[in-house]
């Protein structure tokens, strides 16, 4: 009976010391936009999420150089390595508006009558290219952040050796996958309603985005998701539902 004792107890004191060493960041996100919409904080490293409350408040188990993933499909996606500072005390998190850049236009007949609806119709529109030519189906290819800083890391031979000494290309390559995957799963969300989030699969609204993230992390979900397509991907989040409800 005692070496019983013993043991439950040994198990318990281990348990509650994992629970007591567990660390936490948090913080406020500051948003420069009117509509306030929810943001969704990912610990990429501990595949753990959480969503920020009304006033911008987070709270997400981290340990130190854990990868954190700030996104929204109204705000810049932001990546944050953890330090010990971060787990000492709180921060803010400061997001930019996501822009929609759209082609250069010039409008050619300037006889405009002031009624914009009639205007717009009427409007003869050239697009122009980079050199200021007529160009009927121009491409403007969106770089992300961090493209743009892989490729100012990797610009010039002794920048390249630098950052490759460093490990910032490495890291920047790891934050690339990372955008990549947070992009494929903002287009799977809205590929769906919520109806399908809320009764077929039986999830709350806040656990939706992080059933997608959850499932993401599935070796199959970027071949899934690419084929955009309804049927793969209902199966897909039929199978992985039990395995978050379990893990959740």
């Amino acid at each position: 009976m005692e070496i019983r004792f013993s043991i439950f107890t040994f198990i318990f004191l281990c348990f509650s010391s994992a629970v007591s060493a567990q660390e936490f960041f948090e913080g406020t996100i500051v948003k420069n936009s009117v509509e306030n919409a929810p943001v969704n904080i990912l610990n990429i490293t501990q595949r753990r999420g959480a969503i920020d409350d009304p006033f911008g408040n987070f709270k997400i188990v981290a340990s130190v150089n854990d990868s954190i993933l700030f996104s929204s499909v109204q705000y810049q996606d932001t990546v944050l390595i953890i330090s010990e500072e971060n787990l000492q005390k709180r921060v803010i998190i400061k997001l930019l508006e996501e822009v929609t850049e759209i082609d250069e236009v010039y409008l050619r007949n300037t006889n405009l009558t002031g009624n914009l609806a009639l205007d717009v119709k009427n409007a003869d529109i050239d697009y122009y290219n980079n050199f200021g030519f007529p160009f009927p189906n121009p491409s403007n290819h969106y770089v992300t952040p961090v493209q743009r800083q892989l490729g100012y890391a990797s610009s010039g031979a002794i920048n390249l050796l630098i950052n490759t000494l460093n490990g910032k290309i490495k890291q920047l390559k790891k934050h690339r996958e990372v955008e990549k995957t947070d992009m494929l799963v903002k287009n799977v969300a809205t590929l769906f309603d919520t109806d399908f989030f809320t009764v077929t699969l039986d999830l709350n609204d806040d656990d939706i985005i992080n059933f997608i993230y959850f499932c993401s992390y599935d070796d199959s979900f970027i071949a899934v998701a690419k084929t955009n397509t309804l049927l793969p991907l209902t199966e897909f989040f039929l199978k992985k539902r039990k395995e978050y409800v379990a893990n959740n």
